[in-house]
C-alpha cells in the first residue's frame, strides 16, 4: 500500500489541497527516497549482495557505511 497510516494520506491530501498538488509532488519524492533507502537497507540486512564491479561495490559500501563481518 502506498501509504501505511490513515494519517500519512491525510497528510498528502491536505498538502495536495492546499497547494494545487506542488507540495503534494514534493512530499511524495521525498517520501521516494527515503522509502528506497529503507527498502535497500531492510533488503541487505535479509542477506541480499550487491552485484557488480568489485569498485563498485566498494564505492557502494562505503556509501552506505557497510562493514564486512569476517
Amino acid at each position: 500500500m502506498l501509504f501505511r497510516s490513515i494519517g500519512g494520506a491525510v497528510i498528502y491530501v491536505v498538502l495536495a489541497a492546499s497547494s494545487y498538488g506542488l507540495l503534494a509532488a514534493l512530499a511524495f519524492i521525498i517520501w521516494a527516497c527515503l522509502y528506497n533507502k529503507f527498502h535497500a537497507t531492510r533488503l541487505l540486512e535479509r542477506g541480499y549482495t550487491f552485484a557488480d564491479t568489485p569498485d563498485r561495490v566498494a564505492e557502494a559500501k562505503s556509501r552506505w557505511r557497510i562493514i564486512d563481518h569476517f
